[in-house]
């Protein structure tokens, strides 16, 4: 049943291609960058400020922009790498861009939409007859810009390149707040065996987890609020840099946990002082540091030990930034073992 699976995902799983472009979608505590211009700044005494933008120059709106990258960047794999190296559920950010493409962004933009459905389609593809799941998550979107066309079309995107693979619950079909926890008794081989072909193929389930009353799909995605977690979002949208409170919030997650179908956040987020101290350390002489790499490292290290304290609790999903940085075992294989 969906609800005994244990199923390795990435956070922000498309942020393995990001430029030094800012996406369209802007986030409220670093609103600033959208703000920057490269043209010099004044030389009369007059403060940097025109039309709302803020003149830094050339040289440092690059350094800025590059610095950004270096706290943006959680995977270091492709789509594809990530679904050969066991990967089973992805975060995926998409935002529509004024180019008239649509990406995936984590407040830079990555690579485009049609990009990543064609890896996934090729791994597929590949493996045709496997019984498995895939499950993509759709969020953090602008299309309440235009909440009826630009849904449709990226419903029109995905049938284009995964149609032969999606399954659709029956009962969620235009609705608008699918209750996800209502698959945990449905079983695998009914979403991926063709009773009348007696054939068994692998399927993605798209999860619209913005759960908008401005827009949702009425075919193709599921509008849900997906799989339940520890609340811990809603307490400090922000996140943690500790690894110490992050285990203490997601164990109280877990023990208060009632859901059959459940995700464990396990990240950290890098903090003013972090990002402050990165530059400083960088400006003094030494390597660059990819923070989200860095602080991965100390927490893919800390899973194994934190789900052997946790076996009796009930969880589904584990999501990760950098998932092959550990000091100790691979945490796929942690998570895929548990099956």
């Amino acid at each position: 049943m969906l609800s005994q699976l244990k199923i390795p995902g990435t956070h922000n799983s498309g942020s393995y291609e990001l430029t030094r472009n800012l996406s369209e979608i802007i986030y409220g505590n670093i609103k600033f960058l959208w703000n920057l211009s490269a043209n010099t700044a004044p030389a009369n005494g007059q403060l940097p400020f025109n039309n709302d933008k803020i003149s830094v120059g050339r040289i440092l709106l690059d350094y800025i922009m590059d610095t950004v990258l270096r706290i943006s960047i959680s995977q270091s794999r492709t789509i594809r790498q990530q679904l050969d190296d066991g990967i089973r559920f992805f975060d995926l950010r998409i935002y529509y861009d004024s180019d008239g493409n649509f990406y995936i962004q984590h407040a830079l933009r990555g690579p485009k939409l049609n990009d990543v459905l064609a890896q996934i389609r090729n791994f597929l593809d590949t493996h045709s007859t496997s019984g498995e799941v895939i499950f993509l998550s759709i969020s953090h979107t602008n299309f309440a810009t235009d909440p009826q066309v630009l849904p449709a079309t990226v419903a029109t995107i995905i049938q284009n390149y995964l149609k032969p693979y999606l399954y659709m619950p029956a009962k969620s079909l235009g609705i608008k707040n699918f209750d996800f926890q209502s698959l945990k008794d449905t079983t695998l081989s009914s979403i991926t065996t063709t009773t009348h072909l007696r054939r068994t193929s692998p399927k993605v389930i798209v999860l619209n987890t913005d759960n908008s009353d401005e827009y949702y799909y009425n075919d193709t995605v599921v509008n849900t609020r997906g799989f339940a977690d520890s609340g811990r979002w809603g307490i400090n949208s922000n996140g943690v840099n500790s690894v110490q409170e992050l285990i203490e919030l997601e164990s109280q997650g877990l023990k208060k946990n009632i859901k059959p179908m459940y995700q464990i956040s396990w990240i950290q987020t890098p903090q003013i002082v972090d990002i402050i101290q990165n530059v400083i350390s960088h400006l003094s002489g030494n390597s660059p540091t990819i923070l989200l790499k860095q602080m991965a490292a100390e927490t893919n290290s800390m899973l194994q030990q934190f789900l052997t304290n946790h076996t009796t609790n009930t969880f589904n999903l584990v999501t990760m930034d950098w998932y092959n940085v550990s000091s100790t075992i691979n945490p796929i294989n942690v998570i895929i073992g548990l099956n």
